[in-house]
């Protein structure tokens, strides 16, 4: 096949799916319709592809630091309130049981700071993300622990808290294991 018949042929094809075909020749204006179509065609996939990376990395590039993250926040605030709940235990049990709550609460801030830090390596910044979420759950265990012991009421709701930002901090290490670009 010859580079002219070849060019006639995907012409022909290419506006017979238009619908421009006409039996023995081709209607001059049908190429050009042809031709229109594809660049048109073209220039919306490429604005498409353009609007879906910039969305994708203006939500990244936006976060100057770790304090831009939500899971942050929220575990920033809830060691907070871990802290000044375990000032109301016992004498006797601030350095035991408190001391213990107050260092896991604690320790699900610093592991997501610590992930931040790392996040060119992404399997790092899941590896601190999984480390929080686990010192997320020792939290938990512990705030039950205080409920069952001193019937404290506001460790319940600091429970429903953690255990919500929990999925939060899931959804995140999911995020971050299938979309993250940095």
């Amino acid at each position: 096949m010859s580079v002219v018949s070849w060019r006639k042929t995907v012409v022909s094809c290419r506006l017979s799916v238009v619908g421009c075909r006409k039996v023995g020749g081709i209607f001059p204006l049908s190429r050009v319709f042809g031709v229109y179509t594809v660049v048109i065609v073209l220039i919306v996939l490429i604005v498409v592809v353009v609007k879906t990376l910039t969305t994708i990395t203006t939500k990244t590039l936006n976060m100057k630091s770790y304090k831009d993250l939500q899971v942050y926040q929220i575990a920033f605030q809830l060691a907070k309130e871990v802290h000044l709940l375990t000032m109301k235990l016992p004498k006797y049990e601030l350095f035991e049981l408190g001391s213990q709550v107050r260092r896991s609460a604690q320790s699900v801030r610093t592991n997501i700071v610590e992930g931040y830090g790392r996040r060119r390596y992404k399997q790092d910044f899941v590896k601190f993300l999984v480390y929080a979420y686990a010192s997320l759950l020792e939290t938990i265990s512990h705030l039950e622990m205080i409920k069952d012991l001193y019937e404290i009421t506001e460790t319940a709701t600091l429970t429903d808290k953690y255990e919500k930002l929990g999925a939060k901090l899931n959804n995140f290490i999911n995020y971050v294991t299938t979309q993250w670009l940095l």
